[in-house]
């Protein structure tokens, strides 16, 4: 049997690799799919119709379940099919993988010993054909195969239709070997022991003029690689072959037929996938090299012309290239492979006999839950059948916690409820309206609504009592208050437990604040007057400040004057001394400029007699070496001299035959003797220029100490020249300083000029708002004697309970006069003092 919890994690495990899209899984019989949407629908048509015709809930939630869990297992089962092929498939896939890494080690593997053979080969070939030690060379034309090509001479030995060098090669390292000669724009082989279809040498044959060798070799380059020989694949390789200049006059070859390797052919004949899955090796003409035993010729026609590799019908095939030789390594196998077919046929069987018993225990589990839940259920439906009938007498009994048993327990509170409810009403009809009704919660409208009525029964009843007692404690209020109208603030309304008793506590209220306003007022005018009177003192101490102030200002402006006077002249000599601190400064930098460029002009100059100095001496030792040489020259001449007398006593002794050699004695003595004297003459000039050279070196170096003298003089001078600049700049720099805080002080005095006429200012606008003081204080006046005698009607109790009224008090208009008087006078001196200080003119440079 199929485990069920290997079917769900199966199935979760398909949801997260594929997402439940079964377009991403291929290789199933569209079938399947058909049948399983068929049996989906045909189970949830019946579901449905059972679930509507049905009178049974128990009927309805089973069959909801059923067929829900049905299709769920379904489209389970489909997906579990679906994961295994997908399986199967990454199986063989893997398998695939596997199979096409060995044989590309194989081919690696091969390609490497190969190349590494090739070399061998090669060096057997060159030394072959270097053994005479002579390089390579062209000799006359001669006639290969149907060419006529000119003589490839190895070791001084024609290489014309002459095999012996390629033969020793193949017989000691085996595979092929060639030797081209180069004629016009093509390589033609000259010597070979590759042979045609025919079974002779392939002499006569040019090399491919289209092929990767030809290329490389025309550049000089050697080339190893795979190369087609008259139409078969050959592991090769190619050096030029050059004469005696580097001019490649042919071409080294060797190389082993592909074909021959039979150990890779035998493990691509022996590799498979599934029963029908092959394995081949192509070459990059196209052709197959070699292919496994389950290989059909058909699938490989059609894979060999196909360039890219999708599906082809049914076959899953893939191409990996092996770029060391441009060979592709096909691969594939069957969809419908007999392997895959019968994996997938056991696992659907597999797949339906689980779902089927899984279906089979979920209806029985389905039909006994129902029976043990819903029999409550039927319980709960029959008692609730007699609540309609109006039977409050019925039994329910709570079996159990869950959701049927929390409405039984409801449904016997309501039992519980109805039957107080009647009780209540039994009683109510026998005349008892004293009875007190509890509503359940604030949802229990029927409570609500029963006790409300109860309620404005007994309200009916009370009502008319209520209304007598609510007219008597009216009347009495009204006489209480009606002594507030005329102006008695002493009244105090009784308090009673009555609707009027909030009516006469409110009123209470209102009277004791409306005393505490009317008290708050007294008190606020007396106040009021006390103020008044003590602004009029500081009315008369401002008039007498006002007038102290303007007789200061008026001396403060004088010395200021003064002040602005004193700075314009202190301003003007700093200005004077500034331009001429700059001049001094302009003066001494341009001293200190020349003084440099006198320092610099002396620098040149000792340079200059330096140079000179060491050319007087160098020439005066060119001018020994001359002598040296002079008395060498005179030495040579002396023993010239010599030889010359010893050839001339030779040749007499030798007679008439060595008189010729004597006239040439005599020439070269003579010789010899000018030469003595030019060397003579040389000498003493040189002496004389030796002489003239160190009198010339001496007066250069009293020259030299002069220079050194001189510059010292003017460094110094630049020194003093230095110090005056730096001196004339830091009174450059004061007198700037003390013209800066010149002006400085002339703006400080215009500031404090303009501050003068400013407190001016104020001293006048402090006079006129004393001005408008006084006006408004004569107003406060009058409004405090009218707010006097509006509250004189109210009276009030004092402290000790007896009632007072309020006293208008004294009117201070006359002091507020007064005040007005001195205020003016006090304007007047201010205003005659400001007219003076501003006739003034001030002048600030």
């Amino acid at each position: 049997m199929f485990p069920i919890n290997y079917a769900f994690g199966s199935f979760l495990t398909f949801i997260h690799e594929n997402g439940f899209m079964p377009g991403l899984i291929t290789g199933i019989n569209v079938s399947d799919l058909i049948v399983c949407i068929i049996l989906i629908v045909a189970i949830s048509a019946g579901a449905v119709l059972l679930f509507v015709y049905s009178k049974s809930l128990p009927t309805k939630i089973a069959t909801a379940i059923v067929a829900v869990v049905a299709c769920f297992v379904l489209m389970a089962s489909y997906s579990l099919l679906q994961v295994y092929y997908s399986q199967l498939i990454s199986e063989t896939e893997t398998t695939r993988q596997l199979k096409v890494e060995l044989v590309t080690q194989k081919l690696e593997t091969t390609s490497r010993l190969m190349s590494e053979q090739v070399q061998s080969s090669m060096r057997v070939l060159k030394n072959e054909g270097s053994a005479n030690g002579a390089p390579p060379s062209l000799g006359a034309t001669v006639q290969v195969g149907d060419k006529t090509v000119p003589n490839l001479i190895l070791g001084g030995v024609s290489q014309a239709n002459d095999f012996a060098i390629v033969d020793r090669v193949k017989d000691l390292m085996g595979g092929t070997a060639t030797l081209f000669v180069k004629s016009g724009e093509d390589f033609v082989r000259i010597s070979t022991n590759v042979q045609k279809d025919d079974g002779k040498r392939a002499v006569g044959t040019i090399l491919d003029p289209k092929g990767k060798a030809i290329s490389e070799v025309k550049q000089g380059k050697s080339f190893y690689g795979v190369v087609y020989i008259l139409e078969r694949p050959y592991i090769t390789g190619y050096e030029p072959i050059k004469d005696a200049t580097g001019n490649t006059i042919g071409v080294w070859y060797v190389g082993y037929q592909v074909s021959a390797l039979e150990e890779l052919g035998r493990t691509i004949a022996n590799a498979a996938i599934l029963d029908k899955g092959f394995f081949a090796l192509q070459d990059d003409k196209g052709k197959i090299v070699f292919k496994s035993q389950t290989a059909s010729d058909d699938i490989l026609q059609k894979i060999s012309t196909t360039d890219i590799s999708p599906e082809i019908t049914d076959w899953n095939v893939k191409k990996e290239v092996f770029p060391a030789w441009g060979y592709t390594i096909l691969s594939g196998y069957s969809k419908d492979d007999p392997q895959l077919t019968a994996k997938i046929s056991l696992e659907q069987f597999r797949i339906v006999v689980g779902a089927l018993v899984f279906l089979v225990m979920l209806a029985i589990l389905t039909i006994f839950m129902m029976r043990r839940f819903m029999n409550p259920l039927g319980e709960a439906v029959k008692a609730a059948n007699q609540l309609a009938e109006g039977n409050v007498e019925v039994e329910i009994n709570v079996k159990s916690r869950d959701e049927i048993g929390q409405l039984q327990f409801a449904m016997r509170e309501m039992v519980v409820y109805l039957k107080e409810v009647s009780q209540i009403a039994d009683e109510i009809a026998g005349g008892n309206l004293n009875v007190k009704i509890s509503p359940r919660s604030e949802g229990d409208h029927f409570g609500h609504a029963f006790k409300n009525m109860l309620d404005r029964t007994l309200r009916l009843v009370q009502s008319q009592d209520e209304r007598n007692d609510l007219q008597r404690s009216m009347m009495k209020l009204l006489d209480e208050v009606a002594e507030v109208a005329k102006g008695d603030l002493t009244v105090q309304a009784e308090v009673t437990e009555d609707v009027t008793g909030a009516i006469a506590d409110a009123f209470n209220y209102m009277i004791d604040e409306l005393r505490g306003i009317i008290g708050r007022v007294q008190t606020t005018t007396k106040e009021v007057d006390a103020s008044a009177s003590q602004m009029r003192f500081v009315a008369k101490d401002l008039a007498r400040s006002a007038e102290t102030q303007v007789v200061r200002l008026t001396d403060i402006s004088e010395t200021v004057e003064q002040m602005t006077t004193s700075m314009q002249r202190v301003s003007q000599d700093v200005g004077l001394s500034v331009q001429v601190a700059e001049q001094s400064l302009t003066n001494a930098k341009n001293g200190n400029i020349a003084v440099r460029n006198n320092i610099a002009a002396m620098g040149k100059i000792r340079s200059q007699v330096q140079e000179t100095a060491e050319r007087m001496k160098r020439l005066g030792e060119r001018s020994q070496e001359i002598s040296s040489i002079v008395k060498i020259i005179n030495d040579i001449a002396q023993r010239t001299n010599i030889l010359a007398l010893n050839a001339s006593i030779q040749a007499n002794a030798a007679g008439a035959q060595g008189r010729g050699f004597v006239v040439v004695a005599e020439e070269v003595e003579k010789l010899a003797e000018r030469s003595s004297n030019a060397s003579k003459q040389i000498d003493v000039l040189t002496k004389a220029i030796q002489g003239e050279t160190d009198e010339a070196y001496s007066s250069m170096e009293a020259t030299m100490r002069e220079v050194l003298t001189g510059a010292k003089l003017t460094n110094e001078v630049g020194l003093s020249l230095s110090e005056i600049e730096i001196v004339s700049v830091k009174l450059a720099d004061l007198s700037r300083q003390v013209s800066v805080a010149a002006k400085r002080q002339a703006s400080g005095s215009e500031v404090v000029a303009n501050a003068m006429r400013e407190i001016v200012g104020e001293s006048q606008n402090t006079a006129a708002e004393m001005k408008n003081s006084t006006t408004v204080v004569a107003r406060l006046a009058n409004s405090v004697n009218e707010l006097q005698a509006s509250v004189a009607s109210f009276r009030i109790p004092d402290h000790d309970g007896n009632d007072t009224s309020f006293d208008a008090g004294t009117n201070f208009l006359e002091e507020s006069e007064t005040q007005k008087l001195d205020i003016n006078k006090a304007l007047n001196v201010g205003n005659t003092s400001l007219n003076g200080y501003t006739s003034q003119q001030v002048r600030i440079g």
